[in-house]
């Protein structure tokens, strides 16, 4: 619990970003740097906090960090990333900066249209969160989907990282 991030806060909308001390820094792309040092969107932000919560885990785990890298599906904004896991269940780089595409993924498309995503998706969610651009908040339309309900064997499905 003392780690806990609270849903509302994961855009870092509170104040300023909390700091990040990450075994893998000095050997990440610079982009990817750039960006953990001040994200650009909300998106990149949300990663940012998540991956603030899931450093510290990994840092107390006593052991070197393993340099080998990954590689992450196609449009990944990042398409290599260290694969070092120790302890945790999954390689945590890729698990939270995995989801940074380079463009919307179609089952959200789906989703702001008001169709119901694929089964691969449904069977594994209860929902799909989508956050407005920036800018949208300024004048331009906000998106206002119909969302689809999931089938019930989705419903609690979700899990954060």
């Amino acid at each position: 619990m003392h780690r806990g991030l609270p849903l509302e806060d994961v855009l870092g909308t509170g104040g300023p970003l909390p700091p990040l001390h990450d075994l893998h820094l000095r050997v990440l792309p610079t982009e990817l740097r750039d960006l953990i040092a001040a994200p650009q969107g909300p998106a990149q932000t949300a990663a940012r906090m998540i991956l603030s919560q899931v450093s510290p885990i990994r840092m107390g785990q006593f052991a070197a960090a393993d340099l080998a890298t990954m590689d992450l599906p196609d449009r990944a904004v990042f398409p290599q990333l260290p694969q070092d896991r120790r302890h945790l269940l999954v390689p945590y780089l890729p698990h939270v900066l995995g989801g940074l595409r380079t463009e919307v993924p179609g089952y959200v498309t789906d989703v702001l249209a008001g169709r119901t995503p694929p089964d691969w998706v449904t069977e594994r969610l209860a929902g799909v969160v989508v956050v407005p651009p920036l800018g949208a908040a300024a004048g331009q339309q906000p998106l206002t989907p119909q969302a689809p309900a999931l089938p019930n064997r989705a419903r609690g499905a979700l899990r954060a990282a």
